[in-house]
Formats: structure tokens, C-alpha cells, sequence
């Protein structure tokens, strides 16, 4: 087992990205539905420290949050090993460092955190938007029957929705008128609907 400093240090970082991420993620709804999911979150954190550390690890986890009227008036945090090391201004406006600590971060998420930082990231348009993209060759065919531009993206969700559409709203109604026509004009023919 790790120094346990260290590891409080660790889990302090990461409840407090999850509790930065709960405050993004319901921005829009009220300060009661938001105080309670962060109260939700810091009750699943403080259920996986050891008892005899849980205050220790909600005094560091306050001193990530400052506030202005508490702004040098509590003493700085005993010198506990930091989470992550600190950045200089090249790191902090390198988007690939911030990648490479979410990597890092992400290790001790649940299934459901991370896929809350991946639906982030899509409404960012730093994510694809579904499962994959087009074989080109599909694709390129697709844009030349529809007269696209070659520089235009054929969006795979957007193309389904629409193809769902057809189906139903003209393919449909199509057939149905069909084989009533064909029953009018042959009502004998052994040609049938399958």
C-alpha cells in the first residue's frame, strides 16, 4: 500500500474534479438540485476513505474550493504531497497536457463519471458525435447522388435519422398504395405481398 498522504492527496484532487465537473454539468438547475448531488458526491468520496483520515481529507478538500471571505484567514494546508504537480504558463496552454492529466485523472471514475466527461466533450465538438463515421468510399458516392461538395461532412446519425424517416414517412405509404393498385388491377395474379 502507497503512502497515505499521498493517496489522500490523489483522491482529493480527483473528488474535487467530479464535484467541479457536478457543478458544470447541472449549471442550469437549481442551487437545491446542485447542493445535493455534491452533497451525494462527497458522501460516496467519504465512504471510500478510512475513517480515522476522513477529516483530514475534507480540510484539503475545502482548501481546493477558496473562497474571498476565507481568503488568508485559514492556514495553508500542512505540506502534503500535491496531487498533481504545478503548472508554469506554457503547461496550462498546452491543450495536450490537460489531455494527458484527464487520462491520468479518469483512472479512478466510474463508468457513468466518465461517460458524463465524454458527453462534455462531444457538446464541446471535442468528441465524435456517434459510434463512427463513414467508409469514404460510401460517403464520397453519398455526396456526389446529393451534389455536395467534397469538403462537406455526411454526418452517419444525421443520415440514419433521415433514412429512419423515408422508410416511414414515403417508403411506407408507397408500398401500401402499390399493392392496393396491384389488387385492383390483377385481383387473380398469385403475385402477392410478402
Amino acid at each position: 500500500m502507497g503512502d497515505p498522504a499521498r493517496e489522500r492527496a490523489r483522491q482529493v484532487a480527483s473528488t474535487a474534479n467530479r464535484l467541479r465537473l457536478v457543478q458544470i454539468d447541472f449549471a442550469d438547475e437549481s442551487p437545491e438540485v446542485r447542493q445535493q448531488y455534491l452533497v451525494d458526491e462527497i458522501e460516496r468520496a467519504l465512504s471510500r476513505t478510512d475513517p480515522d483520515q476522513r477529516e483530514a481529507f475534507l480540510q484539503e478538500l475545502e482548501y481546493a474550493f477558496p473562497t474571498w471571505d476565507a481568503w488568508g484567514s485559514a492556514p495553508a494546508p500542512a505540506a502534503a504531497p500535491s496531487a498533481a504537480p504545478p503548472t508554469d504558463a506554457r503547461e496550462d496552454r498546452d491543450p495536450s497536457y490537460h489531455l494527458r492529466r484527464l487520462v491520468e485523472l479518469s483512472a479512478g471514475l466510474s463508468a457513468e463519471e466518465k461517460a458524463a466527461i465524454v458527453e462534455r466533450l462531444r457538446r464541446a465538438g471535442l468528441a465524435p458525435a456517434s459510434g463512427g463515421d463513414w467508409p469514404q468510399e460510401a460517403a464520397a458516392a453519398l455526396r456526389e447522388r446529393l451534389r455536395l461538395p467534397e469538403s462537406a461532412h455526411v454526418d452517419p446519425e444525421r443520415t440514419v435519422e433521415l433514412v429512419s424517416l423515408l422508410v416511414h414517412d414515403l417508403a411506407g405509404p408507397l408500398d401500401d398504395i402499390v399493392w392496393r393498385t396491384w389488387k385492383q388491377i390483377a385481383p387473380r395474379s398469385d403475385l402477392r405481398r410478402g
